[in-house]
């Protein structure tokens, strides 16, 4: 058992970095606040989710966005996207989808990735970078793909049109988190369903929470007076309850489901 000055130490601690996380000045400098996030989970309907997500967007000067499905692995339906300058509709229409290095990483990684990373990877690649230069005839040399997994199977993801300065890793992180839950909640909004009574026990709740402020297994163990085995059997436990398959993506859903404060 962590000595109770230690536990109140980390606790302060991991408070002050709370705040410069989600009550910083600026998105583009890696934090964003609660007022934001919940901004996005909270709309009422698709039409002003899209709103409030462009806002957020423009915020740090992100250019455009899609949110699209892919109901197999060389297949892409762009549900919504905005400032692409039509390259969504040209993409998709010209079957463009069954031959993108982009969508196939889509397929197969959960992780948040960088169009100019895919680029590099396929420079040699002829037919690959015919994809790219089309690209950039609509204005888009860079961005954020953020992938969206469920443990049922779903793929997904959330396009970010992005200058490549503007992407840092602040900006990457913070931008992940919000286009998951933007994607969370227009599932939820387009399909009218009423997410399950999913409850958290109390042990879970204090795991993601501290997983919420970025605290690692290792951290929550020390501050819970636990072992690190214990605190992820708890948060697998979450994981599988709300169909998650990455850390981050099961504190966006405890977050939208009010399972947790932030």
């Amino acid at each position: 058992m962590a000595a109770l000055s230690d536990k109140l130490r980390i606790g302060k601690s991991s408070r002050l970095r709370f705040l410069a996380l989600f009550r910083g000045p600026s998105l583009a400098d890696g934090h964003f606040t609660t007022d934001r996030l919940h901004r996005l989970v909270e709309s009422s309907d698709v039409a002003e989710l899209i709103d409030r997500f462009w806002g957020l967007l423009d915020e740090v000067g992100a250019a455009g966005f899609a949110v699209a499905n892919l109901p197999e692995t060389s297949r892409m339906i762009v549900d919504h996207n905005r400032g692409l300058n039509g390259w969504c509709e040209y993409f998709v229409d010209n079957g463009l989808t069954g031959r993108s290095a982009i969508v196939a990483r889509i397929a197969r990684m959960i992780q948040p990735f960088r169009w100019s990373d895919v680029r590099a990877e396929v420079s040699d690649q002829p037919e690959q970078m015919a994809v790219f230069r089309l690209a950039e005839e609509f204005g888009i040399s860079d961005g954020l793909i953020v992938p969206v997994r469920s443990r049922s199977g779903h793929k997904g993801d959330v396009f970010i049109r992005m200058a490549h300065h503007l992407l840092t890793p602040g900006t990457q992180r913070a931008l992940a988190v919000l286009a998951m839950a933007f994607h969370s909640r227009l599932g939820v909004l387009e399909t009218g369903a009423v997410p399950a009574d999913r409850s958290l026990s109390p042990r879970e709740r204090d795991v993601m929470s501290w997983f919420a402020l970025g605290k690692s297994a290792e951290d929550v163990a020390q501050i819970l007076g636990i072992t690190s085995g214990t605190v992820m059997f708890h948060y697998r436990n979450v994981a599988e309850r709300y169909g998650t398959l990455t850390r981050t993506h099961t504190v966006v859903e405890c977050i939208r489901r009010s399972a947790i404060s932030v």
